[in-house]
């Protein structure tokens, strides 16, 4: 049978450990919120290209009595197309780095969940989902 120093002894090594793992948790807690930050940057820099994109959309769509003759059709208009494209592209690959940091985010949250144990477990298998879902609507 154990002695109540031995079971003194035996609390205090659990409450170190908790500790640690407390540490450990609030570590990846603020990787995960550094992620994030980069995460909503890139979210506001693909909604102002989207603007920008949308603009120059609308700007291609007004008729100018300024152009004659073929100019506009052969040269500009083609010039506009381009563009639109190249900002389709930024804002694809900006969506495509958004969603691997939000994997990345998911990740690192998942890892401070598990520091609590079964539970932790089943609370990092919800929050997975809740990313993985976030990257399709996004």
């Amino acid at each position: 049978m154990a002695t109540l120093d031995d079971l003194k002894s035996s609390l205090a090594e659990i409450k170190s450990q908790l500790k640690d793992k407390e540490k450990e948790r609030k570590r990846y807690l603020a990787i995960a919120s550094d992620i994030d930050a980069v995460y909503e940057r890139l979210a506001e820099d693909k909604k102002i290209m989207k603007g920008y994109r949308d603009s120059v959309k609308d700007f291609s769509k007004e008729s100018y009595d300024d152009f004659k003759g073929n100019l506009y059709k052969n040269s500009y208009q083609n010039s506009v197309s381009d563009l639109v494209e190249n900002y389709n592209e930024v804002i694809s690959n900006i969506d495509a780095n958004m969603d691997a940091l939000n994997l990345e985010k998911a990740n690192y949250e998942n890892k401070a969940s598990r520091c609590y144990g079964l539970i932790g477990s089943f609370e990092s298998a919800v929050n997975s989902l809740v990313h993985r879902i976030e990257n399709w609507v996004n």
